[in-house]
């Protein structure tokens, strides 16, 4: 599988791709001005939120218009194919992978901006951000063999560290808590 199928593939692959875009409308526009593309991910992630149930609230000065605001995938789509591209660099690659990690939410559903980025119809739009990006030359560094005599390991100097994935919580708070009761 090549570099753009594996960007495609996946949540994260394509929440680099997703950040990657926002930066460079970030950087064309100014920082009070509209941000297309940032208001309309923003309101349709939200209606995919709201819709299944998920626990999000809109507030605020203009929030009755905000939850009435719909934005489709097909207009996603093209926002995201009409944003020009920055020039790759090895920063913006490592801020949108950043992010995209910070964004995991392995342990639950995907929030409405992955659900709307895993959407077919976003798939072209995500794939010419892809494409652009491979092109650079800067992700083959992502499939090179890992040289494991760089790599750390660490181990902490306690056996048993407080609040260690070995303790149960009700011995470690037992334990805290000896001694201290009246």
């Amino acid at each position: 599988m090549d570099i753009v199928e594996l960007l495609l593939s996946g949540r994260r692959g394509r929440r680099v791709l997703w950040e990657f875009v926002l930066a460079s409308e970030a950087q064309a526009l100014s920082e009070f001005a509209d941000h297309p593309l940032h208001s309309a991910m923003y309101y349709a992630s939200y209606q995919v939120e709201a819709c299944r149930g998920d626990s999000v609230i809109m507030f605020g000065p203009g929030a009755d218009e905000g939850r009435t605001v719909t934005v489709s995938v097909e207009e996603l789509a093209k926002l995201i194919s009409a944003t020009m591209l920055l020039p790759v660099t090895d920063q913006i690659l490592q801020k949108s992978l950043e992010s995209s990690v910070v964004h995991a939410r392995y342990w639950q559903e995907p929030d409405g901006e992955d659900t709307l980025l895993a959407a077919p119809a976003l798939r072209n739009a995500l794939c010419r951000v892809a494409e652009y990006i491979v092109a650079s030359g800067l992700t083959q560094q992502w499939l090179a063999p890992v040289d494991l005599r760089t790599q750390f390991h660490v181990e902490f100097d306690q056996p048993d560290p407080a609040g260690s994935m070995t303790s149960t919580g009700s011995a470690s708070l037992t334990s805290c808590c000896d001694g201290k009761r009246t």
